[in-house]
């Protein structure tokens, strides 16, 4: 069993839709030790300035956004090829702010103002899109954009449901139907809005579940 200087992330899964979307909050535990420093762990420097003992943690704090649509999902490594991971966004602290206020604007296209966006039919299921380019545009990290779009989804029973379209700058990420945005929009805000305090507390619980099972061998 791996002990924690030897882990270099903690990972916690905070949303999952219907096989589309996975969204996991990762701590990247920075691996570039600063050899004076006292510290067992890679992500922690420990030092003295005076009569005070000073700890920094050194961690990179991310949301990742991951499609799960089996078109993504492609591993040839077995035949000697090339692991390609399926579209991803990155969201980190900077983004936060401007991608809370997107999901909550994005909200409104299935709430108060449903009836701007999609048309619905006698029985009041969406059969169109009324303003087909309406478009929310996000800046995440590493120069990608989340590109959220109105659109209807169909389940198995060819019943339509108000949705959300995710993409990034390069593919189709996933659909939601309109209860998966709603949850969605909880989950990631929830940690985004408090991105700071949810990461210590990931961190912490990777370092006390890796204590209790070097106690527990």
């Amino acid at each position: 069993m791996a002990d924690m200087t030897r882990i270099n992330r903690v990972s916690k899964d905070i949303y999952k839709s219907g096989g589309e979307i996975k969204v996991k909050h990762v701590v990247r535990l920075n691996s570039k030790k600063d050899d004076k420093y006292n510290s067992p762990f890679k992500f922690v420097n420990e030092f003295k300035a005076g009569d005070m003992n000073y700890l920094i943690f050194s961690t990179f704090d991310q949301i990742i956004i991951e499609s799960m649509r089996q078109e993504h999902i492609v591993d040839t490594r077995a035949n000697g090829g090339k692991y390609v991971p399926p579209p991803r966004l990155y969201i980190s602290y900077m983004e936060a702010p401007l991608f809370i206020i997107s999901i909550d604007r994005i909200i409104t296209w299935l709430t108060s103002k449903s009836k701007d966006v999609f048309e619905a039919d006698n029985y009041g299921s969406p059969k169109s899109i009324k303003q087909p380019n309406l478009t929310e545009i996000v800046p995440v990290s590493f120069q990608q954009r989340a590109i959220f779009e109105p659109t209807i989804v169909y389940d198995n029973h060819n019943v339509a449901y108000q949705g959300i379209k995710l993409s990034n700058s390069d593919a189709l990420m996933g659909n939601f139907t309109a209860q998966e945005f709603l949850e969605f929009a909880l989950a990631i805000k929830y940690v985004l809005m408090n991105l700071y305090q949810n990461s210590n507390m990931l961190t912490m619980m990777g370092m006390m579940y890796m204590m209790n099972m070097k106690e527990s061998q």
